[in-house]
């Protein structure tokens, strides 16, 4: 009987971790009517998404993209520019095994016209304030998804539950 409870012991130690990676959610949400109206300072994001400086993929307006990642620290960057991350507009978070994550991308400026300056913006937010604000978001097109993520991409569908 210690032999089988020793041979149970070591085929466990040596299984990868059922232990999930964390997963985190983007998305864009909001009106292009509303850029540049008085004393709006935000709105819906058009560009790309980083992770240091790998490329995440594009996100557009109403739209969200689900995804893991190995757990640790990561920057996340919302660049105007589809080549290369923008250092003004930077997320640091460390990531946590099993924890779902949700981060609002917008637009921001600052100005007025003529004389604005614009930049990505990205807001860690609750499960339940992203359900309400992007529920009728869908998913980013898997084409302008880079390869290297495409892997990691979750389900089609805007996470309706909070656990």
């Amino acid at each position: 009987m210690r032999f089988k409870s020793l041979l149970i012991f070591a085929l466990l130690s040596t299984l990868p971790s059922l232990a999930q990676d964390p997963e985190i959610t983007f998305y864009s949400v909001g009106s292009t009517s509303t850029q540049n109206t008085p004393h709006a300072n935000h709105a819906v994001f058009r560009g790309a998404l980083f992770d240091g400086k790998q490329k995440i993929g594009l996100i557009r307006p109403n739209q969200f993209l689900t995804i893991t990642l190995s757990p640790g620290p990561h920057t996340f960057s919302a660049s105007m520019s589809a080549r290369h991350p923008a250092e003004n507009s930077q997320l640091s978070l460390v990531l946590k095994t099993g924890e779902k994550y949700f981060v609002r991308v917008q637009t921001e400026w600052r100005g007025i016209m003529l004389v604005e300056k614009v930049k990505g913006r990205l807001d860690v937010t609750t499960c339940q304030n992203a359900i309400g604000e992007a529920s009728k978001t869908v998913a980013a097109n898997p084409k302008e998804i880079a390869d290297a993520i495409k892997v990691h991409m979750v389900s089609g569908t805007f996470p309706n539950t909070c656990e």
